[in-house]
């Protein structure tokens, strides 16, 4: 019997095979994949929203694997789920350790600076014995703290699982230089960085989400974004971010497109793996 996989994913139809032998692939975007998931076996499943009434309605699907880190927007109980959780560690670590690398030697100032014909020095700041704050010690996170120790920082992490963390989170947000995000999104960690938690971290810090927008009440970020150095943000809230967002008001926050993870590599990686949770089921 030949077995439907419904692919979703725009990541998945880049790298998947045209062919697995048992199985047939049938492709979908973001507006059909609710009526066609209800024929499907499996599905490659992307960021689109997997709703309890959507799940009710796939009574063929036996499991959805989510081509990518995280399942924060499935319906739990219904339909077992898989991820692809350890693809993107090194990806997204190491382009953490690059944002960090910028705000700290203000490269994206030189950059704009010499554009705009300005040839000043910009005097920045090396990583030695600077104190990297980690929230979220999972696989991103830890990899971010060895290659971050590499560089001579002090590294202090925070986790729900106490047995991840180095200290508490108070502890973290009053002595880190550079706060790195890289929880699952919970409701634990749903606006972990708000005024509060703002309040209590030094002044001119560096603050970097790759991780999930909601991690960030972004109404707070914007009443307070000036205590910041830089505020790196690949995530958020509203995505696409709308080309009307206060967040571009703030001269000090980097942009980036939810693409922390892009690498050809990481990808690839997600790709195989989405497949092999399908094949192994």
């Amino acid at each position: 019997m030949v077995e439907k996989i419904l692919i979703v994913s725009s990541v998945a139809k880049m790298f998947l095979p045209k062919h697995i032998p048992g199985y047939r692939f049938i492709y979908a975007d973001q507006k059909n994949y609710i009526d066609m998931i209800k024929h499907c076996d499996f599905v490659i499943a992307g960021m689109e929203p997997y709703t309890k009434e959507i799940l009710d309605g796939a009574k063929h699907l036996r499991l959805i694997s989510r081509c990518g880190h995280g399942t924060d927007n499935i319906s739990k109980g219904i339909v077992p789920i898989r991820d692809c959780r350890g693809c993107l560690d090194r990806t997204i670590a190491e382009v953490v350790i690059g944002y960090i690398i910028m705000c700290q030697r203000s490269l994206k100032q030189i950059d704009t600076s010499c554009h705009n014909g300005i040839w000043d020095r910009v005097i920045g700041n090396t990583l030695e014995d600077k104190t990297l704050g980690i929230i979220g010690y999972g696989g991103i996170g830890e990899t971010v703290g060895v290659l971050a120790s590499k560089l001579d920082m002090n590294i202090l992490h925070y986790d729900i699982i106490s047995e991840r963390s180095n200290c508490t989170l108070d502890h973290l947000l009053k002595e880190s230089d550079i706060i790195t995000l890289h929880c699952d999104l919970n409701p634990s960690s749903k606006h972990i960085i708000n005024k509060d938690t703002i309040c209590r971290m030094k002044k001119d810090i560096i603050l970097i989400n790759t991780s999930r927008g909601f991690m960030i009440n972004e109404r707070d970020l914007l009443l307070y974004h000036r205590r910041f150095k830089y505020i790196v943000l690949d995530v958020f809230e509203d995505e696409p971010l709308p080309v009307d967002s206060p967040l571009f008001s703030c001269s000090n926050i980097v942009f980036g497109i939810h693409s922390a993870g892009s690498s050809f590599e990481g990808l690839k990686c997600m790709v195989r793996m989405s497949l092999d949770n399908i094949i192994n089921f």
